[in-house]
Formats: C-alpha cells, structure tokens, sequence
C-alpha cells in the first residue's frame, strides 16, 4: 500500500475521531423510587462539588441561561477559553437531541467517581453520537433543577475544550472546573489556574489538526493545539506533522519546507501540482513565492518560526522571481538574497497559496 493511500486511510481515522466526541458526555447520580421513578437527579459535578471542593450551590433561583452567561463571564479574563467556550455553548445548543422517556444512554468510560449516594446510581444523562450530536434523557434532565441544567452545558462546553487541548480522556478535571464555574463561592485564584491549565500545551506532543473545514475553521482547531500569534496562525498540522501557516497580514499561506535540492523547473511544477497530503489537504492554487513575498516577510515570520525558513545555509528557496537566465533565491538562515543561473542552481521548495 503507498505512503499516499495510506496517509488518506489515517487522515479519514482521524477526521472520524473528531467528528464526534462519542463517549464524552455527562454523568448523573439518580435516586429512584421501588417503581423506578426519578426522586431526584443531580449532575456528577455538583454532587463532587459540594462533596470533594466544599463548594457553595445557592443560586438555584436563576434561569439556566443566565447562569451559563455568568459561568462563561467567569472565563473572561482569558479571551482563548472565553473565545472557544462561546463558539462551545453555541454549538451544543444547536445540536443537542432529547431522547424521551422509556430509553436510556450507555454509560461511558470517562468519568471515573469515587463517590456515591447510598442507594444511587449513576446514570448516563448526555452522550456524543458521531455526528457531534449530543443526545439527552429527557427523563433525567426534567428532574434536574436550574442550576444542574445549566452545570450540563457547561459541563459539556469546558470538557470539550480540555479533550481538543489537552486530549484529556477522564472528566474528573471537567467536573472540578465546571462546578467552580456554577459555585455562588467564587474562588479567583483557584478559577484562574484551572482555566489557564486547560489550554497549556504539551510541546513534545504535537496533535494533527485543521484537516478538515474552511481555513477558519482549521485554525479555530488547530488553535487548541498552538497558541495564535497576532501575525501568524497554524493553519494544519498533518499526521505526519506537515504544517501550514497563514501570515494574517498578507493573508498568504504558506506549506511546509520541502527539503530536496531540486532544479527550477521541477520546483515550480512540485506546486502547481502538489500532492494534497504534502499542504495539509488544502486545496488551493499553490505556487512559488514571489522574491518580494519572502523579503517581506522573512524578518517578521523568522522570529516567530526559526524553522520556517530553513535551519543553515544549506537550505536556499526558489522563488518565481527571475531576470534573464537568473532566479532570485533567499537564504534560509538569515534571509539574504540573490540571484542564480537557473539551470544550474538546484535549492529548496516552500509554496504558497492565497484563499479564492
């Protein structure tokens, strides 16, 4: 089977893992008569709350909106969560199915409490399907009061973050930020840590991302993985860690550094018909960069990404700038241009894209 085929086998794997977040939803503890019948429902993350964090639930009197706007505002101080939890609450609401009475959810795998009430169980209130829908009891969710409501909102919301941040698989850490989150007890500091916890990057560990989507939506994704620059953004990151930028004040893409020594001619037919794998799946018009597009944009992109542009002089571009017989060229180590007989030079290849 060739490198090609099998890389779109992992790219679909992936793209089906992140579909959907099957397996991620909510836990319940409910306390049911002999018959069966719901006495009383209560979102794992408050019961840990007030049980494990010794936290305060006396605001049950507000409307579950109202509520999930004081646990957004309550991440303001950072505008990355504030920014993905708003586009997180948007989406589960306009996805969200009620299953009626008489059915009941799987239970997951992810939430892993180590208390209970005697003579409670937990059962599964919310659930992913693979479509990104997430599915409700309807039977547990209208014994639920106000503020449990509005927990499994924003419950949802902030464990969705830390999955596509962190690539967190229990909940315990969701449960704990949620109920801080929903607590008449403020505790900033405390609040603080866990919201910049949940967007702290492992540097070794590089999650592919933005295979999918307009380039917005790549971004919005891959910016779970790497912080954005105010210039510069991850655009991809391909399973075998090809990356894509977008230098936000040109709007210019920019694929990943091709190391081979090649000729002129074959580097300027290498973008025109580039595989789809190589830039991120992104289809585009790829091309050669102008002379002008590297010079102006070599001191600002280097300082940001050093590897960019190469790692020594042994890396020299191609651009599509020529005079005569010669091609201009930049130096990858210190952005120095010059101009080369062409049908001798062999160098490097980065190609860029403009979005239509």
């Amino acid at each position: 089977m060739s490198r090609y085929i099998m890389g779109l086998i992992l790219m679909a794997m992936t793209m089906t893992a992140h579909a959907g977040d099957k397996g991620n939803g909510g836990y319940s503890l409910v306390c049911r008569d002999e018959n069966g019948k719901i006495n009383s429902a209560e979102l794992l993350d408050i019961y840990e709350g007030k049980i494990l964090h010794h936290l305060d639930f006396q605001n049950n009197d507000i409307e579950v909106d109202s509520l999930i706007l004081i646990a957004l505002n309550r991440t303001a101080g950072n505008d990355s969560f504030y920014g993905k939890m708003s586009r997180e609450l948007e989406h589960i609401r306009e996805n969200t199915i009620f299953v009626p009475e008489g059915h009941e959810l799987e239970l997951t795998e992810d939430a892993f409490p180590i208390i209970k009430r005697k003579g409670c169980k937990f059962e599964q209130l919310a659930n992913y399907t693979l479509d990104d829908k997430l599915v409700i009891s309807e039977e547990i969710y209208n014994k639920l009061d106000k503020l449990n409501k509005a927990a499994l909102y924003v419950h949802e919301a902030v464990f969705a973050i830390r999955r596509k941040a962190l690539n967190e698989t229990s909940s315990f850490n969701s449960r704990k930020l949620t109920a801080h989150l929903i607590a008449s007890n403020l505790e900033n500091l405390i609040l603080d840590r866990m919201i910049m916890e949940s967007l702290q990057r492992n540097d070794s560990f590089k999650r592919p991302c933005g295979l999918m989507g307009t380039i917005d939506q790549r971004i919005e994704d891959c910016s779970y993985q790497q912080s954005p620059r105010d210039y510069i953004v991850l655009v991809t990151r391909t399973l075998d860690q090809k990356e894509v930028y977008k230098d936000l004040i040109t709007g210019l893409l920019w694929g990943d550094r091709l190391p081979s020594r090649i000729r002129l001619p074959v580097a300027s037919m290498i973008c025109s018909n580039y595989a789809i794998p190589e830039l991120g799946y992104i289809k585009l018009d790829w091309r050669l960069p102008k002379i002008g597009e590297w010079e102006s944009q070599f001191s600002r992109i280097q300082a940001v990404l050093p590897n960019m542009y190469g790692d020594g002089v042994d890396y020299q571009f191609w651009s599509s700038t020529s005079f005569s017989v010669y091609t201009y060229i930049i130096n990858g180590s210190d952005g120095d241009i010059s101009r080369e007989f062409s049908q001798r030079k062999t160098a490097s290849v980065r190609c860029v894209s403009m979005e239509k």
